[in-house]
């Protein structure tokens, strides 16, 4: 229990979050149920991975589509009700509810910014321009678009630049799996002998802190 206790107190002190460090703790202490709740969490991760369908190719295309709209003659509020029809993955009920009935463009603007969780306060800064002034927003909602575009080639080259960490930290993290195995197996040889466990402590503790510090330098770049 010692050495659960050092190894999650050296994770909270790497800045680990805690939901981390706890099945970490979990998992050196029953393994059973240490691999039972990695599995939930994994497959909660999956799941909202999938069903995220908001970002910035998303909301790069709703963007274009209000700006074709607009220079086809449409009336900005009726510009984001015909658009939102061409990019069903975005949930714009609200903002088409504001639009439709007939709500000031303020009000429009601020649900939009709800919305669009990457471009929502620059579109909706558009809105309210626009809408104030009377000033055409097509060009403007075109340069939101690629701005979009380009924080969709900026993530794409963070992920690939940060692959390599990612990678170091699996091998850290497996390579040494095999060995750790092989001394849960002898658990009557680690704890009659002070040495050995002394040995395997020491080692768990540093692939830790391995698997730690990596996680967080990739965490900081992302």
């Amino acid at each position: 229990m010692l050495l659960i206790g050092l190894a999650c107190a050296l994770l909270v002190a790497l800045g680990v979050p805690y939901r981390h460090v706890a099945l970490v703790g979990l998992s050196l202490a029953h393994p059973g149920l240490g691999l039972a709740a990695g599995g939930v969490g994994l497959a909660r991760h999956l799941h909202r991975h999938r069903t995220r369908t908001s970002g910035p190719a998303v909301e790069a295309r709703y963007l274009r589509a209000v700006a074709d709209e607009l220079r086809g003659g449409a009336a900005l509020r009726w510009a984001f009700v015909d658009a939102a029809a061409r990019v069903p993955e975005l949930d714009l009920r609200p903002v088409l509810r504001a639009a439709a009935a007939g709500l000031p463009m303020e009000e429009v603007a601020a649900r939009l910014r709800d919305r669009l969780p990457r471009l929502g306060p620059l579109a909706a800064s558009a809105v309210a321009v626009a809408g104030l002034t009377g000033a055409p927003a097509a060009a403007v909602f075109d340069a939101l678009g690629a701005h979009a575009d380009d924080l969709v080639s900026l993530e794409r080259e963070i992920r690939t630049q940060t692959g390599q960490a990612r990678l170091s930290a699996a091998v850290v993290a497996l390579a040494p799996a095999p060995l750790a195995l092989w001394s849960l197996l002898r658990v009557g040889a680690v704890v009659g002998d002070p040495l050995v466990a002394g040995i395997v402590g020491v080692g768990v503790l540093l692939e830790l802190a391995g698997v730690a510090v990596i996680a967080l330098m990739v965490r900081r770049f992302r």
